[in-house]
């Protein structure tokens, strides 16, 4: 008791002790987040039934997919360079990156509503795919590409909590907020469209949270510093973060994707409500990693390879720990979960099964894609998480049309492991350190 009191101190500037902070910090915001989230799933799922609830997963995979684009890699680069830069005091440079950081998103975030209106103008005449609802979600798509230089800068300060209060609380409390009051109103007339405009007035408001907390919170030295701009080193390190985080929410949503397409959206509803069982395994991993990755970066920056093998395995173990029981839970009682959504949702209890086995595998892997990202290696993680995705669309594809949501849950669970595995190898070879729970290590690099 008195090592976790020591641990909490405010002036406790430990390895250790930061990352308890922050993770404690963020396991109570990601706590809530996901109890609101949860809640707002089951609303949603209740009140729009298996089929609108799959026309709005649908429209909202395709959202997410682009979003990689339209924030360019900035939420990793980001935290990583000013990270760094905080350790040698270069506060203009910090001012120039998010600068950098805001004409890219809004000019990323155009690009991708252009793109977007196309993959809409073309699934229109699609069966069961409404063009209403994939324009509604590219306009979302450009609110929520705003807040990643925001939040960025933040995460790099190690500011971590304020960095996540827009997205983990204001956001699914004001959604659901909004949710719950056209419900009361218009109990049988909302759609996916409606939830989806709701969903965009929540973000707005959102935005304007983050703003204002950022403004309230960076250092004075940001403020008044000349803005540096490295633009072209910081482009040259894009390709390969967009290609990372492209691959990356690719493989989590090809699934919900494919299933729309080939079999029905409301296939796809049944499986988005299998897949957030399956988030829950890693709600843990999610509140270590989140105040890791900064540090990750400022113990590379500073060398100190020992001390980051120490913190890497730590975290590992810890988020493991976390995730074991709730993957048996959701492996033996999966059914009382989908039970909260409806009857109709039971049919995807064996697929729950199924992600969570791969879950559980991912968790013990360790954070490989922070490691890799975090100390300049982003092309290694690119190529191994883009392997992951091609293994999971071929797989998607035949596994798909023959055992429907079970060959889904299949070919993302196995594509999942093959990935991680690939970083873990990468990790090794690179920096020399063991991502995963075992944490042996034979050679630190600097």
């Amino acid at each position: 008791m008195m090592r976790v009191r020591d641990l909490l101190q405010i002036d406790n500037q430990s390895l250790a002790g930061k990352i308890v902070k922050g993770s404690l910090g963020s396991f109570v915001l990601s706590l809530i987040s996901t109890l609101l989230s949860f809640l707002l799933s089951i609303m949603l799922a209740r009140v729009l039934g298996a089929n609108e609830y799959g026309v709005y997963a649908y429209a909202i995979s395709w959202m997410t997919l682009l979003s990689v684009f339209a924030r360019l890699g900035l939420d990793t680069l980001i935290p990583r360079h000013v990270a760094s830069a905080v350790a040698r005091e270069d506060w203009g440079y910090i001012k120039g990156i998010f600068h950098f950081g805001i004409v890219g998103t809004g000019l990323a975030a155009s690009i991708c509503l252009v793109g977007l209106w196309f993959v809409g103008f073309t699934l229109q005449t699609a069966s069961d795919i409404r063009f209403d609802s994939l324009w509604l979600a590219f306009i979302l798509l450009g609110v929520t590409g705003l807040m990643a230089p925001l939040s960025g800068v933040q995460r790099g300060l190690q500011q971590v909590i304020w960095a996540q209060i827009p997205s983990l609380l204001v956001l699914p409390l004001s959604f659901l907020s909004l949710v719950a009051a056209a419900y009361y109103y218009f109990q049988d007339g909302l759609s996916a469209e409606s939830i989806l405009r709701l969903q965009i007035l929540a973000t707005i408001i959102t935005l304007g949270v983050a703003v204002a907390i950022f403004v309230w919170y960076v250092p004075r030295e940001i403020r008044i510093a000349k803005s540096i701009y490295e633009a072209t080193a910081w482009a040259n390190s894009l390709l390969p973060l967009v290609v990372t985080g492209s691959a990356y929410v690719l493989n989590m949503n090809a699934d919900i994707l494919l299933l729309g397409a080939l079999v029905g959206t409301e296939s796809a509803g049944i499986y988005k409500a299998a897949t957030r069982g399956a988030d829950l395994v890693i709600l843990g991993i999610s509140m270590i990693n989140m105040p890791l990755a900064p540090i990750i970066a400022s113990l590379y920056a500073k060398g100190e390879m020992e001390r980051l093998q120490r913190g890497v395995t730590k975290t590992a173990r810890v988020g493991f720990l976390l995730s074991l029981p709730v993957a048996i839970c959701m492996f033996f009682f999966g059914h009382l979960f989908l039970r909260l959504f409806g009857e109709e949702f039971q049919t995807g209890v064996v697929a729950l099964s199924i992600l969570s086995i791969g879950q559980i595998i991912n968790a013990a892997t360790g954070p490989v894609g922070w490691l890799l990202t975090m100390t300049g290696n982003e092309k290694k993680a690119a190529l191994g998480i883009s392997i992951g995705v091609i293994f999971n669309i071929v797989f998607c594809l035949f596994l798909i049309p023959a055992y429907g949501l079970v060959g889904a849950a299949c070919a993302t669970s196995i594509s999942t492991v093959i990935w991680n595995l690939m970083l873990v190898y990468y990790v090794r070879g690179c920096l020399g350190i063991d991502s995963t729970i075992i944490g042996m290590a034979t050679t630190v690099r600097a």
